[in-house]
């Protein structure tokens, strides 16, 4: 009987226990769980919020020749220059350093599906000279970029918290995007790089060479005017009273009357600092353009030869059906591989005859700077004197015309600044698809671990059955 009871008692004690074992276990789950739930969504919040996006939109013409609205290269990279990141730091208070901001942030191109369609069709239907130019642009600040997480644990740590007390990812986009656009406008538009000389380096060049960069820099000029004036020719200053085109008719006289006669002077006079050097020099570009000038012969006789032996029934005119940008079919001319070595031909010949125009030009100018006489005192200084007015008319040209541009482009957009809530992350139903992703995943995790662990534990207390 006692045995019974003892039995009863340690059988009781033993379903006592396995009852409450059962809500230890119960609560172990639902803390297990609310712990994964937890680091799912920090892991989800951490790739959903570390960055933040804005597009930039190019809206000025000549965006489409990858050119800026003075004629000089578009280059979206300055939005990262030391100038902009400097006006942004300020804006910001100085929160971030030029070098925090730049280290933060990158700027890509943005190509939409209907750039990508118009890039296929000119692609299949062989269209060359097509150039596709991006005018819409992306730029992302990351709080923990590839940099930052490249350098390790701890850098990513400072990175956050020195985010938690700085000001936000919006704020901080927003500042670079103000001070650049201010940048762009004072630099492209108002005061124009195209027109910007910088006299100091052809100032210390030898007479000859200080003639043909004046030359290239009026020439410049003339190629920007000229631009302007197919562009907008019927635009007159109000207070100038003077169009593009009566500019680049002062320009091109410049060049065709006071350089020219400048350059003329130079040379009939044999005026150098240095006639050894300068020599040297006219030898170095006659055997060059000599060379070049072989060399292109060849090039243009083999492809004589090879059209020569080409089939002539490949050369009959093929046509092919074809889309155009607005999905409608029409027959295109396919080139044949001797349109492809005409036009190689054509391009090797002309190269080579500017080339031998500049073997001849070249050696003509060793000989009259070998036979000029000494100059005197007064042909150097009569020399200095007409650079000096040539440079002065430049730099007034420079000036009209900057102001003239100035009042063209008064009021108008060249880049539209746009925030987009799409580029912040993947949206929150992506966001709760990731989370949930993340949370079965770290589930799946701990129950394998968890079972791993029981079966080590039977394992140890006798061997698993």
């Amino acid at each position: 009987m006692t045995k019974t009871i003892a039995a009863g008692k340690n059988l009781a004690g033993k379903i006592s226990g396995k009852y409450e074992s059962a809500p230890r276990k119960t609560k172990g789950i639902i803390i297990t769980v609310i712990v994964i739930l937890a680091i799912s969504l920090l892991f989800t919040a951490s790739k959903q919020l570390n960055s933040r996006s804005v597009n930039l939109t190019a809206e000025f013409s000549s965006i489409s020749d990858g050119l800026n609205p003075d004629s000089s290269p578009f280059d979206v990279q300055e939005i990262l220059s030391d100038e902009v990141l400097t006006e942004a730091s300020k804006k910001l208070n100085g929160k971030y350093s030029v070098w925090e901001l730049r280290r933060h942030m990158n700027i890509t191109q943005y190509t939409s599906s209907l750039d990508r369609i118009t890039v296929k069709n000119n692609i299949r239907e062989g269209n060359d000279e097509y150039i596709s130019v991006p005018t819409v642009y992306r730029l992302t600040y990351k709080t923990i970029s590839d940099e930052i997480h490249s350098e390790g644990f701890w850098s990513c740590t400072k990175a956050i918290f020195k985010h938690l007390f700085s000001p936000s990812k919006a704020k901080v986009l927003n500042a670079v995007t103000e001070s650049f656009k201010d940048y762009y406008v004072e630099k492209y538009i108002y005061t124009g790089e195209a027109l910007k000389i910088d006299w100091s380096k052809a100032e210390h060049l030898d007479y000859y060479n200080k003639a043909s960069t004046t030359l290239n820099i009026a020439g410049r000029l003339s190629r920007f005017i000229s631009d302007k004036y197919n562009k907008t020719h019927d635009f007159i200053s109000d207070e100038e009273t003077i169009s593009y085109g009566e500019l680049q008719n002062e320009i091109n006289s410049l060049i065709s009357v006071e350089i020219e006669n400048y350059k003329s002077f130079i040379i009939d006079n044999g005026l150098t600092k240095n006639k050894t050097n300068l020599l040297r020099q006219f030898k170095y570009m006659e055997d060059y353009n000599n060379e070049t000038n072989e060399r292109l012969m060849a090039r243009y006789d083999v492809i004589k030869d090879a059209i020569n032996f080409y089939d002539s029934d490949v050369t009959k005119v093929v046509f092919i059906p074809a889309l155009d940008v607005n999905d409608s079919f029409y027959m295109n001319r396919t080139k044949v591989g001797i349109d492809y070595l005409v036009e190689q031909g054509k391009t090797a010949k002309i190269a080579a005859d500017d080339a031998h125009h500049n073997e001849i030009n070249y050696r003509h100018l060793a000989e009259k700077f070998s036979n000029a006489p000494e100059a005197s005192d007064s042909h150097y200084a009569q020399a200095d004197e007409m650079f000096e007015n040539i440079k002065i008319k430049i730099d007034n040209f420079s000036e009209k015309t900057l102001k003239i541009i100035a009042k063209e482009n008064k009021g108008k957009k060249f880049l539209d600044i746009k925030v987009s809530d799409t580029y912040t992350g993947t949206g929150i139903v992506s966001a709760a698809k990731q989370a949930l992703k993340t949370f079965v995943l770290l589930v799946l995790a701990a129950y394998v671990i968890i079972y791993a662990y029981e079966l080590l534990k039977k394992y140890r207390k006798g061997g698993v059955k």
